[in-house]
């Protein structure tokens, strides 16, 4: 048993100083469809209020509130530990993964299960960070919210371009706003885009088109995503693209990579399966593969290299987001192969959150 009088005492000093963790909170990044926005949010929590008898009745355990009887009930299972010399929780090890802690909670009378599962997650699990893991595809996740975060929509913007259309010479630019609302961890994460297609002529509302994905978070950094993109846009080389999505987020022990970074793979239609009529004209068929998928690596907090296949051809690039600010850039070369298009071509974007609530 897990001794009260000890716990009580461990609750004060977590309370008025916050308990210490050897981890680190990794929000989970934003996907909006369309703009390929990638936004981090999170935020600090503040300790529970003293009771009127003057008990602490909860502690802040790595940014997360849990009542003290929690806290017991969680220690007597194993599923916490307290470390006498440092003064301070930690989650036991011998909880590996997120599925073994559902199984392990459903034994455990709590009065917070949710809180509990997202202490873990934050600290234990491998999440996207704050900068793009695609270039020219979807992403498996969507809009989540933490227990201990008050924001659950934000609203965002992003310019892109390309250094030419293909078998022309004349680039072309986009202009995309974003907004992504609910809770994939708990629920549905859903994201809402449109985009104008061609900035050289605002005023056409034939180049506006619209797009969105229904997300929701699995288990040990797995979340998928239904959506489409392109739609009711009547003036455009494009067309409407159904898909559904799947991303990993990994790290070197669950995955044969010396890296941090995410895994993408899904399947969908419209331009993830038709080349563009001018590639059948030019000789290079009629379909595309249908399949599509992305490999990104985290080489610093801020930084990502990326790789994705979109069907259509390959793309090679990088992103990066100017530290502690709403601001991610992109940045990557297009059409590597020769299965479509007329040769490589340079692509870019700049994206920044407006405002979250």
């Amino acid at each position: 048993m897990f001794p009260l009088k000890q716990l009580n005492m461990a609750a004060k000093k977590a309370i008025r100083r916050g308990a210490k963790v050897p981890l680190f909170m990794k929000p989970l990044t934003l996907t909006v469809s369309l703009a390929a926005f990638s936004l981090a949010y999170a935020e600090n929590t503040h300790a529970a209020d003293l009771a009127e008898d003057g008990r602490y009745d909860a502690v802040q355990i790595g940014g997360f509130i849990l009542t003290l009887d929690d806290v017991k009930n969680l220690s007597d299972a194993g599923v916490l530990i307290f470390n006498d010399e440092r003064r301070h929780f930690t989650i036991n090890r011998d909880v590996a993964n997120e599925r073994q802690l559902y199984k392990r909670l459903e034994a455990i009378d709590l009065q917070d299960e949710r809180a509990v599962r997202h202490m873990y997650r934050a600290h234990r699990v491998t999440l996207p960070g704050p900068t793009a893991h695609v270039l020219t595809i979807p992403s498996g996740f969507g809009p989540a919210v933490f227990a201990n975060q008050t924001n659950h929509a934000t609203l965002a913007a992003s310019v892109g371009g390309v250094s030419r259309v293909p078998w022309t010479n004349d680039p072309d630019a986009g202009l995309g706003l974003g907004l992504g609302f609910g809770n994939s961890f708990e629920g549905l994460g859903v994201s809402m885009g449109v985009s104008l297609n061609d900035l050289s002529d605002l005023n056409n509302q034939d180049r506006t088109s619209f797009g969105f994905q229904i997300s929701r978070y699995l288990f040990d950094g797995l979340s998928i995503g239904v959506g489409a993109e392109n739609l009711f846009v009547k003036e455009t080389d494009g067309e409407a693209s159904p898909y559904i999505v799947a991303s990993w987020a990994f790290d070197s022990v669950n995955a044969p990579f010396p890296f941090e970074g995410v895994l993408t793979v899904g399947v969908g239609g419209g331009r993830f399966a038709h080349k563009s009529p001018r590639d059948t004209a030019e000789g290079k068929g009629r379909y595309a593969t249908a399949l599509f998928g992305g490999l990104s690596f985290r080489t610093s907090n801020t930084t990502s290299v990326i790789a994705d296949w979109n069907g259509r051809n390959l793309s090679l690039g990088a992103s990066w987001r100017l530290s502690e600010s709403p601001i991610a850039f992109k940045i990557g070369v297009r059409d590597l192969t020769n299965f479509s298009g007329d040769g490589p071509r340079l692509t870019g974007s700049v994206s920044v959150a407006l405002a979250h609530f």
